[in-house]
């Protein structure tokens, strides 16, 4: 079934009924030798890796220019509400060493950014979710069953889309960006007609979108120093992918169970939840 989402389409897996999701690229393009090399064994079975796996490439009968990609659907990382401090440290932990993997392996992805962060669904709605209607199982009926990532810890959170990558040769010891491209257009160096390096660039896109969902949400405010120091405006000041990773395993662990709130969950919400123990299953909240 065709979506909304030009170029992508969904189907089933006949051989283990899982379901996945076709992506119509141009075979000219760096996506498919990105993604491919990302997907390698060697690569595939590093616990650092954190890009969706590539299942497939199916080649189209009479057309050399473009192919498909086969991977498993997934849903956005914030499709669902985060209810506790540690689900949100849980996910970015990931994109952070995700990210840092791919740039020791020299892979720029270039656009780290919100809608191409995902989130593996089988634990925490496993009944799926219709690939247009994402609020509801089977694209008719408007309620959703969903498990809070806490219950069903730990979750799988991968980065998507690679039409934006490039492999950076060795020979080259200091990569240099120009123009601007990706979802977020605020970042500082795109402010500017000057080169830059595209890594420390995508510091800053992943650090906004930690420092979009701390606006989001209360309850975030532990991790407000490492959103600022990945988004700082000179690119040489951001803190780096390592450090930002020893930051947020810092963080106590008595402190990940602590709640956190969509900013517009109303109070009778907050209270059934944390004194009742009864975990409303509105997406909304």
């Amino acid at each position: 079934m065709l979506n909304n989402f030009k170029g992508l389409i969904d189907a089933v897996h006949i051989r283990d009924e899982a379901k996945v999701v076709l992506k119509i690229v141009q075979t000219s393009s760096n996506e498919i030798p990105t993604a491919l090399y990302l997907s390698s064994p060697d690569l595939q079975h590093d616990p650092r890796n954190h890009t969706v796996p590539i299942l497939d490439v199916l080649l189209l009968p009479d057309d050399d220019t473009t192919a498909l990609l086969v991977m498993p659907q997934l849903i956005y990382f914030n499709h669902l509400p985060f209810r506790r401090l540690g689900e949100v440290t849980e996910a970015f932990s990931q994109y952070i060493e995700g990210l840092d993997f791919m740039q020791e392996h020299r892979i720029l992805h270039g656009d780290v950014c919100q809608l191409n962060l995902m989130m593996e669904m089988t634990q925490v709605i496993p009944r799926g979710v219709h690939f247009v209607r994402r609020w509801t199982h089977d694209g008719v009926n408007e309620k959703l069953e969903w498990k809070t990532r806490w219950s069903v810890r730990p979750n799988k959170y991968y980065f998507i889309d690679f039409g934006h990558s490039y492999v950076i040769p060795l020979h080259i010891t200091k990569p240099v960006g120009i123009g601007i491209y990706g979802q977020d257009k605020t970042v500082p160096e795109f402010q500017s007609p000057n080169p830059y390096n595209p890594f420390l660039m995508e510091i800053y896109q992943l650090g906004n979108v930690l420092m979009n969902l701390i606006k989001d949400y209360d309850g975030l405010e532990s991790l407000l120093e490492l959103a600022t120091a990945m988004t700082r405006h000179n690119p040489n000041d951001r803190i780096s992918l390592r450090n930002a990773l020893d930051q947020i395993n810092r963080i106590p662990k008595k402190s990940l169970n602590s709640r956190v709130w969509r900013k517009e969950t109303p109070p009778p919400f907050r209270f059934m939840m944390r004194w009742c123990g009864k975990e409303t299953q509105w997406i909304a909240f």
